[in-house]
């Protein structure tokens, strides 16, 4: 897969700092295309750093010469979704977008009814929308054209968190490498909410288990992120 730059955003620059370290390490493979095709899906980031990471990391592990948009809006959370009309008529050839969102304190339905709820004040209609653990897949219309809508959340069912969020899977990253323990310690001193006790690593540390996951055998990186993999293996390879 290939991201392409939908427009000048400081998680640009993340990314191609992200590669250029894994280059000094031996780590590298091509996943900004050289060709000028339109890609025919969009990847819309919520929340910024470090989702931007995990999505490099998934570009590089479904290797394949496919091009996709890649964006952060302005907007976060379920908002994302009432802008969907307008990153579709940048062309027709736009098929499938891929939101990503923390679930944050919200349960999964929650999330789900205020992404539809959003959408039918726009004109997409849903057709179809299938669900499973933190994913949903909708067939939608609009303007004549059919449209995949991939909704992925982050988060995993780990006990005693304030909020799920792309932190809950570095944290087990985390832990698989630098044992459990450690993990309780340090979500025990930030009470429990996995974005305060990923901040309180030092950005080495952080850089350090981001760029061992693009390292790391496939099995591993699908028991970490098991709702991405499933998410990215949905996406048109054609």
């Amino acid at each position: 897969m290939r991201l392409r730059q939908l427009n000048g955003q400081r998680l640009w620059g993340h990314i191609m700092g992200l590669f250029m370290r894994l280059e000094r390490k031996g780590i590298s493979k091509e996943v900004i295309p050289s060709s000028k095709q339109r890609p025919k899906t969009l990847i819309l980031i919520g929340d910024g750093t470090p989702d931007d990471y995990i999505v490099a990391l998934l570009a590089f592990k479904f290797d394949g010469k496919k091009p996709v948009w890649l964006t952060k809006p302005k907007r976060t959370g379920t908002a994302i979704f009432g802008m969907l009309h307008t990153y579709l008529r940048m062309g027709r050839e736009l098929n499938e977008i891929l939101v990503l969102i923390d679930q944050d304190t919200n349960s999964e339905s929650e999330v789900f009814e205020r992404a539809r709820e959003v959408l039918e004040g726009t004109r997409i209609v849903i057709s179809e929308d299938k669900r499973s653990s933190r994913l949903g897949v909708l067939s939608c219309g609009y303007g004549g054209r059919t449209l995949k809508l991939i909704v992925l959340m982050n988060g995993l069912d780990i006990p005693k968190l304030k909020k799920h969020t792309v932190e809950d899977h570095l944290l087990k990253a985390m832990g698989l490498r630098l044992g459990e323990g450690k993990v309780e310690k340090l979500l025990r001193e930030a009470e429990y909410d996995p974005k305060s006790a990923w901040g309180k690593l030092s950005r080495k540390e952080r850089n350090e288990i981001i760029e061992r996951l693009f390292e790391m055998e496939e099995e591993k990186l699908k028991y970490i992120f098991p709702q991405h993999f499933e998410a990215f293996g949905l996406l048109d390879t054609s």
